[in-house]
């Protein structure tokens, strides 16, 4: 698997729980770009979010994060060494960018 693959599957395990909770969020596509995820809370009101997916359990890719705004977040995914066995869920944390 490609760290491309892996970062998809971060960024749809993400999106996959944001509807699963009755969000209304959309994928951003491209290959460079800070913003993965744009959740809509109401008109006007929008959080972004910038996935980081991880295979292993270490080393992060945070090589392209910059301090946002209120209202964006960084969500790291981490498959725990154990990306192909589809029983095992991954890790997920949340940290806010603002200041």
């Amino acid at each position: 698997m490609t760290a491309y693959n892996t970062n998809l599957a971060s960024e749809f395990y993400v999106l996959s729980m944001l509807h699963r909770l009755g969000c209304d969020a959309s994928l951003s596509l491209g290959n460079k770009k800070s913003v993965d995820i744009v959740l809509v809370r109401e008109a006007g009101d929008v959080v972004t979010i910038d996935v980081k997916g991880l295979a292993g359990t270490t080393s992060w890719p945070v090589d392209n994060v910059k301090k946002k705004a209120d209202g964006h977040f960084l969500v790291f995914v981490s498959f725990l060494g154990k990306i192909g066995d589809h029983n095992v869920s991954p890790e997920v944390y949340i940290a806010s960018t603002s200041v």
